[in-house]
């Protein structure tokens, strides 16, 4: 996971990638395939992604509805 620190700036963390995924689903539920083909020029590969998924996940700030693959933010 990559955090940041003095050789890895906060954009390129994944801390600095919360606000991209946030962002998308603040107002709407979306696909986690749609939404990777919305931001995947803000990752440099699917883990990183993934991971930023996770982290959110860990942090309550999304839930991932496994039976339809959508995303929503929790408020």
């Amino acid at each position: 996971m990559k955090l940041p620190s003095k050789i890895i700036n906060y954009d390129e963390s994944i801390i600095g990638k919360f606000s991209f995924i946030l962002d998308e689903i603040s107002n709407k539920e979306i696909n986690i395939y749609e939404l990777f083909d919305k931001l995947k020029k803000k990752f440099n590969n699917v883990e990183e992604y993934l991971v930023t998924l996770e982290v959110l996940y860990l942090l309550n700030k999304i839930e991932i509805l496994e039976d339809s693959e959508v995303i929503k933010y929790v408020k």
